[in-house]
């Protein structure tokens, strides 16, 4: 395939692990070498558009259709996006050249998103 597709989410972990040994974490898929400051921003990059993304679906679509999905979120327990090195809650900054965009009482968008780049299948 061209391109690159990327998994931001919560997972169990590797396919060869037994189920009764699985635990539910955040994944971690860096290929590069990269300190923890860089992971720390580029999960919040993808935590901030993710959540912006989110909150233009719940403005768009009728709430017949998310109200239900909202609902099966909230009864399942399944906390908002997040990463290993950024903690779950509330609000989100979006950079944009030398500006930043806060939204500190924002909430997180569910906790799985994909991100692509010139992809093709």
């Amino acid at each position: 395939h061209e391109g690159h597709m990327a998994q931001f989410s919560l997972t169990q972990g590797a396919r060869h692990i037994p189920a009764h040994a699985k635990q539910l974490s955040y994944g971690v898929s860096y290929v590069k070498n990269l300190t923890d400051g860089i992971k720390i921003e580029h999960d919040e990059d993808v935590i901030g558009i993710s959540a912006i993304l989110w909150d233009l679906i719940l403005s768009t679509m009728p709430v017949e259709i998310t109200q239900p999905v909202i609902k099966e979120l909230a009864n399942t327990s399944v906390p908002h996006m997040a990463s290993k090195w950024v903690q779950p809650g509330k609000g989100y900054c979006l950079k944009m050249g030398n500006l930043q965009y806060i939204f500190g009482g924002a909430s997180h968008s569910p906790p799985e998103v994909y991100l692509t780049q010139g992809y093709s299948a």
